[in-house]
């Protein structure tokens, strides 16, 4: 079996991402129901408590993204690239109806967290979505 060519974080920390995931959209779960407004997590002056929300979903989602699979192998190494490549152009599609619409006067104040979160969420989604299309 060949080695993987990306440096990659032991698989038990992948776990403690999604843990972190989880803890993150739980919290921001509650924060909506006690009162905060949809409107104020898209807010660049964000309260504080938005923030570590940001923050947890980044940490969580970044050791997802550098963990090691259980079977680290081209097939993996494959499906990683792929995703990749799918959430950049993702976002450089988003990134050009985001330039040349209405939407920039509705979300002037739009966070670029929120852009990093998304990004390795979108990278996530992709990875584990690719990875049932070509393990079936």
């Amino acid at each position: 079996m060949k080695q993987s060519k990306f440096i990659v974080l032991p698989t038990i920390l992948k776990y403690l991402g999604f843990l972190i995931i989880a803890i993150a959209v739980i919290i921001a779960f509650v924060q909506l129901m006690s009162g905060v407004s949809v409107s104020e997590f898209f807010q660049a002056n964000a309260d504080i408590e938005v923030v570590a929300i940001y923050a947890m979903l980044i940490l969580g989602s970044v050791l997802v993204v550098f963990s090691k699979e259980k079977t680290e192998d081209e097939l993996t190494n494959h499906i990683r690239i792929k995703a990749f490549m799918t959430s950049i152009v993702f976002h450089s599609i988003f990134f050009f109806v985001f330039s040349f619409t209405n939407l920039t006067l509705f979300l002037i104040n739009f966070p670029a967290i929120i852009l990093m979160d998304s990004i390795l969420i979108v990278y996530i989604i992709f990875f584990y979505l690719y990875k049932l299309r070509f393990r079936n």
